[in-house]
């Protein structure tokens, strides 16, 4: 739990005035942590194989280019 103003006024009552409240925590056992599914799955995926193949592509070159003719 973290408060960026936390603020606690005295007098007649202890009273507190907190600014900016944001709490974490473990997802809920019921529900789960949200995967992805549907287009969002299919896009990410996609987006992995592009970028594993530009990367297969730049190692060849590279190794073709290291290697003495």
């Amino acid at each position: 739990m973290v408060n960026a103003i936390h603020i606690t006024v005295l007098g007649g009552g202890a009273q507190d005035i907190i600014i900016g409240h944001a709490e974490c925590g473990p997802a809920p056992s019921a529900e789960g942590a949200p995967l992805a599914s549907g287009t969002g799955l299919k896009l990410g995926l996609g987006l992995l194989a592009c970028g594993g193949l530009a990367g297969s592509l730049i190692w060849l070159r590279r190794l073709r280019t290291s290697q003495p003719a």
